[in-house]
């Protein structure tokens, strides 16, 4: 498979270690490879929304934020590969369904890297251990009915005098609903529960 002669990439990683051996890859692999590199999430999403990158590899546990959060920054989010010491099927899902192009976890092998850069950096998407198959997420009886009536736009409220249940117990399936879904914030769960079987 040929390769691109020159590649503008940007690395979103806080651990200097993992940065410079990805750099390092990279390079090894397209030395005409034109690299940014940033720390946090304030800095990349300055830098996401200055440019077109050819590849973004985007760490999902920043010091000031989640990875994931920046996606929507990017304008072409297949050129995103995720990476994360988290490499649950939620967090993967998640990934999917927000258009980026591949997953790597930070336990995975240097070639593995290099075979997920490639397929993003050429426009595919490099997925190998999410379970297309499974379900997402599954939810209780209950999750399910307070999800549904989140989505909605009920209140807590709303839903407690609905579900014939308390505001605390709204409160405790719905941060369990976000922990499954892999979402911090409303906005977030609207936009993954919408894609939802």
């Amino acid at each position: 498979m040929s390769k691109p002669k020159s590649i503008q990439a940007l690395v979103v990683e806080d651990h200097p270690l993992v940065r410079q051996g990805v750099i390092k890859l990279l390079l090894e692999e397209w030395p005409a490879c034109s690299i940014l590199e940033c720390t946090n999430a304030q800095e990349a999403r300055r830098l996401l929304e200055q440019r077109h990158w050819d590849f973004v590899l985007l760490d999902q546990g920043l010091p000031d934020g989640k990875g994931l959060d920046l996606v929507e920054l990017a304008p072409h989010p297949r050129r995103v590969l995720v990476i994360s010491v988290d490499a649950t099927q939620e967090l993967m899902h998640k990934a999917h369904s927000l258009g980026c192009g591949g997953f790597v976890a930070k336990s995975d092998a240097p070639a593995v890297f290099l075979e997920a850069a490639q397929a993003v950096i050429t426009g595919k998407r490099h997925f190998p251990r999410l379970q297309a198959n499974a379900a997402p997420v599954q939810l209780s009886e209950r999750e399910q009915q307070v999800s549904k009536s989140l989505q909605a736009g009920a209140s807590p409220q709303d839903i407690a005098s609905e579900l014939n249940i308390t505001y605390g117990s709204v409160q405790t399936y719905k941060k369990r609903i976000f922990g499954k879904l892999g979402v911090s914030n409303l906005v977030e769960f609207l936009k993954v529960a919408s894609k939802l079987p």
